[in-house]
């Protein structure tokens, strides 16, 4: 009696497990379907430039698989072309450290040296732009691409150089400006309209000047009052 329980135990047991396996493969396979739906839907909207409707259909891609490496690589195209360079260097950026093949690998650092450079982010742009070639070496438009970012950043960097340069020399040039300044209190310290320095005299020189004066002064109220007098005398007064 306890054989046939445990018999009748056991195929239950296997049957709950063969109705798990089996759901799941069947919802596995629903999942795979709206995946793969979801990624239609986001590459007709991208082929017919409505990149913000791709975008949200890539997103729902996503959420329907453990492995949605095509909807990833599609979202950072349809993130770039709305202009999202950060989000779209970020994902690529996610997707160089998922194993793929090397095909697929030189497109994704293309792709993410191109958001790179729309930022202006040379230094990382040339970086992954060169990662791209190392798997791929025969890839023109990369090539073209790094030689684009190497000649920005020698203009960046001669750009640098002639502003560090302007720089100093205004520096170099406030300096001298700076000593060529007239410093207060120095060379000739007189005051504008000032008098000339008096000589000196001695003290008998002063006594005979002031006497001079006292007898100029004496001689000239003398001839004043002669030549009163002779007025009087020569004038008449009119009466009626």
């Amino acid at each position: 009696m306890l054989i046939i329980m445990l018999e009748l135990t056991m195929k239950g047991k296997f049957k709950i497990v063969f109705l798990i396996l089996t759901f799941s493969l069947f919802w596995g396979s629903i999942q795979a379907q709206n995946y793969r739906k979801a990624v239609r839907e986001g590459n007709m909207s991208y082929k017919n430039g409505k990149y913000a409707n791709s975008e949200v259909s890539y997103r729902k891609a996503l959420a329907k698989s453990k492995k949605p490496y095509e909807a990833a690589f599609n979202l950072g195209d349809a993130l770039y072309k709305q202009k999202k360079y950060d989000e779209a260097a970020q994902v690529f950026n996610d997707l160089s450290h998922v194993k793929t093949s090397n095909k697929n690998l030189a497109k994704v650092y293309h792709n993410e040296g191109n958001a790179l450079l729309q930022l202006k982010k040379y230094e990382e742009s040339l970086k992954a732009y060169k990662e791209s070639l190392k798997i791929n070496p025969k890839d023109n438009q990369t090539r073209y691409n790094l030689a684009y970012v190497q000649a920005k950043l020698k203009q960046q960097n001669n750009n640098n150089k002639n502003k560090n340069k302007n720089n100093k020399n205004d520096q170099n040039k406030n300096k001298n400006n700076q000593q060529n300044k007239p410093k207060p209190n120095q060379g000739n310290n007189k005051q504008p309209n000032q008098p000339p320095p008096q000589p000196k005299i001695s003290k008998d020189d002063a006594q005979r000047m002031l006497e001079s004066l006292q007898n100029d002064e004496k001689n000239t109220q003398q001839r004043l009052k002669e030549q009163a007098a002779k007025a009087g005398k020569s004038s008449t007064l009119k009466n009626w």
